[in-house]
């Protein structure tokens, strides 16, 4: 349930390096499997082209550095009022010195169907840290999400840096982006649709 491919190094100071997953379908037969990744203490990662049924959240990302994916679908598939996450960005502190959490983390061409949740459902969530910095999101789409994506900081008006979000389709979310808690922030939205079905298109509170 924790993660179907573990890309984990041992600790902040070592990394492991230069892996690729690429062309797979993975299937969650029974919903209590919570994520098919789980990246932590790593760096040159690529995940590429793969088809995700079922499954609580894709990936899960903990102190990594330049890690690409691209090319994901992830279809949630199960009836279900739980909460579905397709990447979860865990921004806290243990990474590689000068480092909150994660750093240049780019995703590309990732679709989310969200269409069978009735419960809390996000595409994107980035959290959990008071120095959130260089996440890149361009092409992807996602449909029916309680929160297309979600920024939040710990501590009221502390930074968020260079997110870069471009060519992103929200459609029929309730909120398309949601960000909290994030003052002197730089958060650049470029050529993206948004169709929301609240007037809660995008929120920004306590900046």
């Amino acid at each position: 349930p924790n993660g179907v491919i573990n890309i984990t190094g041992d600790s902040p100071t070592s990394h492991v390096e230069r892996l690729s997953v690429r062309n797979a379908t993975f299937v969650a037969t029974a919903e209590n499997v919570q994520q098919f990744f789980n990246v932590q203490y790593a760096e040159r990662i690529t995940i590429d082209n793969i088809h995700c049924i079922g499954g609580r959240r894709v990936a899960q990302y903990t102190n990594t550095i330049n890690v690409y994916t691209l090319n994901i679908v992830h279809d949630t598939f199960y009836v279900s009022s739980n909460q579905y996450v397709s990447f979860l960005l865990d921004e806290s502190s243990g990474g590689v010195s000068g480092i909150s959490g994660n750093a240049s983390i780019r995703f590309y061409n990732c679709i989310s169907a969200f269409n069978s949740t009735t419960g809390d459902s996000s595409q994107f969530i980035i959290y959990n840290s008071n120095d959130i910095r260089d996440v890149y999101i361009t092409e992807c789409e996602c449909s029916a999400a309680s929160t297309a994506i979600r920024i939040n900081t710990v501590s009221a008006a502390e930074a968020v840096w260079n997110i870069f979000i471009k060519g992103y389709i929200a459609d029929r979310c309730n909120r398309c982006l949601y960000v909290t808690n994030a003052g002197r922030s730089q958060i650049t939205v470029d050529g993206c649709y948004f169709n929301t079905t609240d007037i809660k298109t995008i929120t920004f509170l306590t900046i």
